[in-house]
């Protein structure tokens, strides 16, 4: 393949994930999206940082451990955030997330 026609697919399923996700980059959605983001990420990251500033070996591990399988390269943490944030919306607004 060359380089040309490599960078094209590249630039194709970059556009494809772009417009995929843009729906959910609104003012409404962004505090449903902090949310499932706390609920799947943000707790690991208070977890290593309280837990070494009170010198609590079980949270800095837990936390370290959860933070280290989320940069696995084929996590589907992604998704789930965004399902989350949308099942929060749909539970606040009482009508499904509209795209």
């Amino acid at each position: 393949m060359t380089r040309k026609i490599m960078t094209r697919k590249i630039k194709k399923a970059f556009d494809k994930a772009i417009e995929w996700a843009r729906p959910y980059f609104t003012w409404k959605m962004l505090p449903f999206l902090v949310i499932a983001w706390c609920i799947t990420n943000g707790w690991s990251y208070a977890f290593v940082v309280i837990g070494t500033r009170l010198s609590i070996s079980w949270m800095v591990w837990l936390g370290g451990a959860w933070i280290s399988i989320l940069w696995f390269p084929f996590t589907i943490e992604k998704p789930i955030t965004i399902f989350i944030a949308g099942l929060l919306y749909r539970i606040t607004f009482r009508k499904p997330f509209e795209k």
